[in-house]
């Protein structure tokens, strides 16, 4: 959406990728910029599927559609700022998937590129290696670490369609990766393969208090999903995730109190999670959202 210059080195370092064949399917969502008219003319020579949104529908739709027009075994869900440093990842990265057809995904590291001041920060993901699905669903964050976005992974179509992907709207990187863990395992690569870039026209973290909501939904969607696949009680989970989504909320977001209790009161209605368990760890945010004002 309106960054086309982006957009441009986001294709060069795919088709940079050597030895795999691939389509590329581009979602316009109903950009502004007149340089995308002629986006078809200047890659005529690629594999490109390209839709143009009526309207703009955000960046869960958009993924939403070009997966269900995808005709690939595995995928790759690439926003149009980043972009990749190796030429052989996705060689790599499929010879594993064929090696152990119970993978759902297979991930690198990345690094972050700050446009603005032209600096680097390096992404390691703290393990590496095989990870059990179950286990890995079950500590998201808590214990293993969530990849950088969705760029440097690959992952298993027929696994996705296995978690009701296709029935999703609220499509964030962790409710992928959650979704994708309940139906096999992953696998960390120890390489660096991509820059996820900062820049001023990133979504913006004043995040807008329906999109928290939804986010809420798509978790407890998930919730059901992996009781039903893992046989075992995960109300203790939901709450952690339920809380990690508020803690980003409160901390990183402009949530003033009519919102907090808007967002407790229609957590506890669409999860049944205990509304004292909500209101005790908003107070405790807050007061951490102060600590760090004050420091």
């Amino acid at each position: 959406h309106n960054r086309y210059d982006m957009l441009k080195q986001t294709l060069m370092s795919i088709v940079a990728q050597t030895e795999i064949p691939y389509e590329i399917i581009i979602i316009n969502d109903n950009s502004s910029q007149e340089a995308y008219k002629q986006l078809e003319n200047d890659y005529k020579d690629l594999p490109i599927t390209y839709i143009v949104n009526n309207e703009s529908k955000g960046p869960g739709i958009a993924r939403n559609k070009g997966f269900n027009v995808s005709k690939g075994k595995y995928i790759v869900f690439m926003d149009d700022d980043d972009f990749y440093l190796v030429n052989d990842f996705l060689l790599e990265a499929i010879n594993k998937l064929e090696e152990n057809k119970d993978l759902s995904f297979v991930s690198f590291n990345t690094i972050t590129y700050y446009e603005e001041t032209n600096s680097i920060n390096t992404n390691k993901i703290n393990t590496k290696g095989f990870i059990n699905g179950q286990d890995y669903f079950l500590n998201f964050i808590k214990k293993y670490q969530k990849p950088t976005s969705t760029f440097p992974t690959v992952f298993r179509k027929e696994k996705l369609i296995q978690a009701n992907f296709s029935t999703m709207e609220m499509m964030n990187d962790a409710s992928i990766y959650l979704r994708a863990l309940t139906q096999g395992d992953a696998f960390i690569f120890d390489r660096y393969i991509g820059a996820y870039r900062v820049h001023t026209s990133n979504i913006s973290k004043n995040i807008p208090f329906d999109f928290i909501i939804e986010n809420i939904k798509e978790k407890y969607n998930i919730y059901n999903l992996a009781s039903d696949k893992f046989k075992t009680n995960l109300e203790d989970w939901l709450l952690n995730q339920v809380l990690d989504t508020f803690r980003y909320y409160v901390i990183d977001s402009n949530c003033n109190m009519t919102n907090a209790i808007k967002f407790i009161n229609l957590t506890n209605s669409i999860t049944k999670l205990s509304k004292s368990k909500l209101y005790y760890n908003y107070f405790k945010f807050i007061i951490l959202k102060q600590a760090i004002k004050l420091r």
